[in-house]
């Protein structure tokens, strides 16, 4: 088991409540980089849009007329997983871990072969 602490996202409106009070859904973990769009996702479809209480309604509104918007300029899944590598981030056999140094290129150095 590695000495650092996972790497996930959560929700930023009840991130301070004891996680017994938060509502379900405002914690994730993925276990790869390609799992963080879908955590995401997660996050603003059910828990923002539904469970959080603390949800300012201005956010919500705004967050539900974007989903009913086309747009072309929505991240892809393959981007969302280079801007975590480019923050230090990389796999383990636990999960998601931030690498404690990244080369020039913002790659993390346990990750590069």
């Amino acid at each position: 088991m590695s000495n650092f602490p996972k790497v996930g996202i959560r929700c930023c409106f009840c991130a301070r409540l004891h996680p017994s009070a938060r509502a379900p859904g405002a914690t994730c973990y993925p276990s790869k980089r390609s799992g963080i769009y879908q955590a995401a996702q997660n996050i603003a479809n059910t828990h923002w849009a539904e469970q959080c209480t603390l949800v300012p309604n201005a956010f919500r509104n705004a967050l539900n007329a974007a989903r009913h918007q086309k747009s072309t300029a929505r991240a892809s899944k393959h981007m969302w997983s280079n801007r975590a590598t480019a923050l230090g981030v990389f796999e383990d056999e636990d999960g998601l871990r931030f690498a404690d140094s990244v080369n020039a290129l913002g790659f993390p150095m346990d990750d590069i072969a």
